[in-house]
C-alpha cells in the first residue's frame, strides 16, 4: 500500500488543527493518533513497512486517501524524505504548514516550558513564579551570541536544536531531493488562521478531493499562552513526560488500540497537573530583535521557494 499525502512540517505552526480538519473529511484516512513516529523513529522504522501499514492502516477502506499528519517528518532527521520516497510511494503529496519562525520559536519554547524542558537539567530550579514575564527573554540572551556584526546559535547550548526547527527551508529542500516541487504544498500558517476556509478549498483542490459542508474548519489546538505557575507543575510535567518517552505508553506493544488508549489517557493527566497562570505571556522587544536579525536569511529562503515576498506576513 502506497499513502496519498503526507503534512510532514512543521512543528507549532497549525498542523493539530490541520489533523482535526483532515480528520473528519469522509474520503481521507488518517491514524487515530496524530504524529505516527515510524519514519521519524528508528525503533519504530526497523519493524518495517508492513508493519507500519497493518497497524495504522489495516481497517482503511480502499477507496479513501491514506495520509499522516506528523510535523517530526520535518524535524533533525535528513533521511526521512528518502524513507518515504522508497516505502510510501514516490507519488506522496506534501504538505508544509510554515509560520513566522520567531513566533514559531516563542510558540515552541512555552510548550516546552509547559513539558519543563526549556531549559537544561542545570537550570530547572529558575523561580518561575518571578520570571514569567522575561522567561523567554533569558532563553535568547543564553542560546544567542553575536559573532561579526549578526547573531548565530551558541554553539554550547542544549536548546539549539529547538532554535533550528525554524530553518524550514533547509528540511524542505531535502524533500526536493526526491519529489518533484507540483507535489509539494506549502500552506501559510499566518493566511491560514486569517481565512482557513479558502486554505482548505486550494488544499483539497491539491489532494483532489471535494470540500465538505459538514466539516468544522476552524479547529483549534491548545491556549498557545499557557505555561507552567509553578516550578511545582513544572516539574509533575516533566514526570509524566518522562514516563510517556521511555516507552512505557508507545514502543514496549504492538497493541495498537492499547497504545491509543494509554496516550489519551496520558494527556488527561497531564491536563490535571499543569495549572493555567492568569497572565498573559509576552514576548519583549530586544528578544524580538535578536530573533528577526537570526531568521533573516531564513526568511530570504522561503521567499525565494514560494516566489513571494513575506514581508508583511513575517516582519
Amino acid at each position: 500500500m502506497k499513502l496519498d499525502f503526507m503534512v510532514a512540517g512543521f512543528r507549532k505552526c497549525g498542523t493539530t488543527s490541520i489533523y482535526k480538519v483532515l480528520s473528519q473529511h469522509s474520503q481521507i484516512y488518517i491514524p487515530a493518533v496524530k504524529e505516527v513516529d515510524f519514519f521519524a523513529d528508528e525503533r519504530e522504522y526497523a519493524k518495517g513497512y508492513d508493519w507500519y501499514v497493518k497497524r495504522y492502516y489495516g481497517d482503511c477502506p480502499r477507496e479513501k486517501l491514506k495520509g499522516e499528519v506528523n510535523p517530526r517528518l520535518s524535524m533533525l532527521d535528513k533521511t526521512v524524505p528518502k524513507k518515504i520516497y522508497e516505502n510510501a510511494g514516490k507519488d506522496v503529496k506534501l504538505i508544509f504548514s510554515v509560520r513566522n519562525p520567531v513566533e514559531s520559536l516563542y510558540s515552541l519554547f512555552k510548550m516546552r516550558a509547559l513539558y519543563g524542558r526549556a531549559f537544561p537539567e542545570e537550570e530547572k530550579e529558575l523561580n518561575l513564579e518571578e520570571k514569567q514575564n522575561d522567561m523567554f527573554d533569558y532563553f535568547v540572551r543564553s542560546n544567542f551570541v553575536k559573532e561579526d556584526g549578526r547573531y548565530v546559535a551558541n554553539q554550547e547550548r542544549t536548546r539549539e536544536r529547538m532554535i533550528e526547527s525554524g530553518k524550514y527551508s533547509c528540511y524542505i529542500n531535502e524533500y526536493l531531493k526526491y519529489f518533484p516541487k507540483d507535489q509539494i504544498k506549502i500552506i501559510i500558517f499566518e493566511e491560514y488562521i486569517k481565512d482557513p476556509m479558502i486554505i482548505y478549498q486550494d488544499l483539497f483542490s491539491f489532494l483532489g478531493i471535494q470540500e465538505e459542508s459538514h466539516i468544522d474548519y476552524y479547529q483549534k489546538a491548545m491556549d498557545g499562552n499557557r505555561v507552567p505557575i509553578s516550578i511545582e507543575s513544572m516539574l509533575e510535567y516533566d514526570r509524566i513526560a518522562e514516563i510517556y518517552e521511555t516507552g512505557i505508553l508507545g514502543y514496549n506493544t504492538a497493541d495498537y488500540e492499547r497504545d491509543l488508549r494509554l496516550r489519551l489517557q496520558y494527556e488527561k493527566d497531564v491536563e490535571k497537573t499543569v495549572k493555567i497562570p492568569a497572565v498573559k505571556y509576552k514576548m519583549g522587544s530586544y528578544a524580538r530583535e535578536i530573533l528577526n536579525s537570526y531568521y533573516e536569511e531564513e526568511k530570504k529562503a522561503m521567499e525565494d521557494l514560494l516566489g513571494r515576498d513575506l514581508g508583511t506576513l513575517w516582519w
